[in-house]
């Protein structure tokens, strides 16, 4: 079972226009709305590969309850904990001609410590040896940053591997909770690595390297047009970016975070996870979005 986790979940708007122009007038070409939050893309595209998953997270009042129902509708198990207030709602505008996303994102209700420990029962009872969890995406206002890191410690005691994709503090903070992989983009690697990254060097290699444990065993590094380096112990793996016509680079992430989980569950090799994961994102990329 890969179970993902979603502090921050949202309904997305997502727009799209020919050719964006910034403060003028533009007319919509398509909109969808699709249950959103990086962990329920994560799910949904585990789903789409065969997976077996459960979406877990925070939702509350309509909207929440509507990201469930689409979910369940879909063949995407979930099981959400609803706390007061209203589930966000993120407009994604999708320019067609550059592919180019602009994103207006709005704030989540607030977690309570009660909702965090309801969280941390449900990590407890429902995980178990062989699972897989996945922890990403950005978290509530208030919400402690050291949040991750206890989960994946949770995990890992119930015998789970574990994915981590997140960004500042709870990605500083959630790399020491060792977990399995730790899947990084550009920016992402800076904050890591306390520095800007422009192209990834033998020297980056070596910083990245440093991060690895018995537990940790990859950091999968993921640079949009420049591809995926993947880096363990003794193996480094570089794959280009696919080569396809890009609509749009929404949820392409979390694309690769999916098949990550998937080559994990099933015990794959990295050089397996690796061709997995840049087809996951090559396919998301090319193709309308309709959930």
């Amino acid at each position: 079972m890969i179970y993902t986790v979603t502090l921050h979940p949202a309904m997305d708007k997502l727009v799209f226009v020919n050719g964006f122009v910034p403060g003028g007038l533009n007319r919509t070409d398509k909109v969808v709305f699709r249950a959103g939050g990086k962990g329920i893309n994560v799910s949904r595209e585990v789903r789409r590969m065969g997976g077996k998953t459960t979406a877990m997270g925070f939702i509350s009042g309509a909207t929440g309850k509507k990201i469930a129902r689409m979910l369940l509708e879909k063949g995407v198990p979930c099981d959400f904990i609803e706390v007061p207030g209203e589930t966000r709602t993120n407009c994604k505008i999708i320019d067609r001609k550059t592919g180019q996303c602009t994103e207006i994102n709005e704030f989540s209700p607030r977690l309570s410590a009660s909702d965090l420990e309801e969280m941390e029962k449900k990590i407890r009872t429902n995980v178990k040896p062989g699972d897989v969890v996945v922890f990403s995406g950005s978290a509530p206002v208030d919400t402690p940053k050291d949040v991750y890191r206890k989960w994946i410690g949770l995990a890992r005691d119930q015998g789970a591997l574990t994915v981590l994709d997140a960004d500042g503090e709870l990605l500083l903070e959630g790399v020491e909770g060792h977990p399995t992989v730790v899947k990084p983009n550009r920016k992402e690697l800076g904050v890591l690595l306390g520095k800007s990254v422009d192209i990834v060097t033998d020297d980056v290699i070596r910083s990245v390297r440093a991060f690895l444990t018995d537990d940790m065993r990859m950091i999968f590094l993921t640079l949009g047009p420049q591809g995926a380096v993947l880096v363990e112990r003794d193996n480094v793996i570089f794959t280009p970016a696919p080569d396809v016509n890009v609509v749009s680079t929404v949820g392409a992430g979390d694309a690769m975070a999916a098949a990550i989980a998937v080559g994990l569950s099933n015990g794959y090799p990295a050089s397996e996870i690796m061709n997995m994961a840049v087809e996951a994102a090559g396919r998301t990329i090319s193709e309308d979005q309709d959930m």
